[in-house]
């Protein structure tokens, strides 16, 4: 049997993300609990329980409660969401949740389990503090190309007819035409090599035009 109970008393605050050993982790605080249930998603209502919609959620971790008690971490196709159950236990002996550099949110509720019945405890603010939402900065250089021009007497620098735009940093989870640049008004993907491995690419353009950078996901911050 499933449960969702609003408790006050059984609280999760004080969501972080941290890095060790070039591993990112999810870390939070918590009052009362010994057990979670976490939530991802690109979408913010796909992880948020309320008195409005926890019926929803109640068929959904219902279906999955076994997997995710056995395996301890569910997928949801339907909407791309990632469910996992976690102790306390485990936190502190793994230092947190290890998570992948993804812009998604995060939401931590506290769960109790006995044998197959769980009660999954969810607040009523609406800016609950068991609600994180995780940023990617992606860094992008922009720059007209040039290439040198020998003569006999001399050589110069001219521009070639394209911009070099370089990724300094590898974002192998943000391959799939996630970033994006626009130019004369039509919008093209970066290449997904570029995105995965770091690296450069050249666009056509004049020589003073401003590329301009841009991603639906709103969790990307391009500087």
């Amino acid at each position: 049997m499933l449960k969702m109970e609003s408790n006050t008393g059984k609280n999760v605050y004080g969501i972080e993300k941290a890095s060790s050993n070039n591993k990112l982790f999810l870390k939070w605080k918590s009052t009362g609990l010994s057990d979670f249930l976490v939530m991802s998603s690109s979408l913010k209502e796909d992880v948020t329980i309320s008195d409005e919609n926890k019926d929803q959620f109640i068929s959904v971790i219902d279906r999955v409660k076994k997997e995710l008690i056995n395996e301890r971490v569910v997928r949801l196709q339907d909407n791309n969401s990632t469910y996992y159950l976690v102790s306390l236990d485990e936190l502190r002996r793994d230092g947190g949740l290890q998570i992948k550099n993804m812009p998604l949110y995060f939401a931590v509720y506290g769960i109790e389990i006995k044998q197959d019945d769980l009660t999954v405890y969810y607040e009523t603010k609406s800016h609950a503090s068991n609600i994180y939402s995780m940023t990617v900065d992606v860094v992008i250089k922009d720059e007209p190309y040039y290439v040198e021009k020998r003569s006999l007497f001399k050589k110069s620098n001219q521009y070639s007819g394209f911009h070099r735009v370089t990724v300094s940093t590898p974002y192998p989870t943000l391959v799939g035409g996630i970033i994006k640049y626009n130019i004369n008004g039509f919008t093209y993907p970066f290449p997904d090599e570029v995105i995965k491995n770091g690296g450069s690419f050249y666009v056509n353009a004049d020589n003073n035009l401003n590329l301009h950078f841009e991603s639906s996901n709103q969790g990307i911050i391009i500087k």
